[in-house]
């Protein structure tokens, strides 16, 4: 019995090591899954803090309604220098969450083809884009230009 015991007491350390490197990478896996969680959370709010920075700025002049007119005469009255720069802050934006959800560093932030597809059905948005689009990433112009 002395002996068995002898050996157990022995071959422990051999035992604890992988057994202590197991549990190590158990707890590094559950961590680095709350550290993704959080991650995609914090770019949530991130992003939804520029949504409302951004739209803030069309509430507080009533003139950027025009922005999101259906039936606009582009002829008549082009887009003004605050639209453009208004619009074009929307895409930067879009374009953010694009790309976090395209790396799984966003979670659901709902349904971001319709989102999209309804602001480009409107003249001033589509007009921007025009301009635009051609410095964008690949894959978010085909992304854009797939729901106008």
């Amino acid at each position: 019995m002395n002996e068995i015991m002898h050996m157990l007491l022995e071959n422990l350390s051999a035992w604890l090591e992988p057994i202590g490197i197991i549990a190590g990478l158990f707890f590094s896996g559950i961590a680095l899954r709350n550290d993704t969680r959080a991650r995609r959370i914090e770019n949530h709010i991130k992003i939804a803090d520029g949504y409302r920075e951004i739209w803030s700025a069309q509430v507080a002049d009533p003139k950027l309604d025009r922005i999101l007119l259906s039936s606009v005469d582009l002829v008549a009255y082009p887009v003004m220098p605050a639209e453009d720069r208004l619009v074009r802050f929307i895409f930067q934006n879009i374009l953010l969450a694009f790309e976090a959800r395209q790396a799984g560093q966003l979670g659901d932030i709902g349904n971001l083809e319709k989102d999209v597809a309804e602001f480009m059905d409107h003249p001033i948005p589509r007009a921007v884009w025009k301009e635009i689009a051609r410095f964008q990433p690949e894959t978010f112009r085909k992304f854009v230009e797939t729901l106008m």
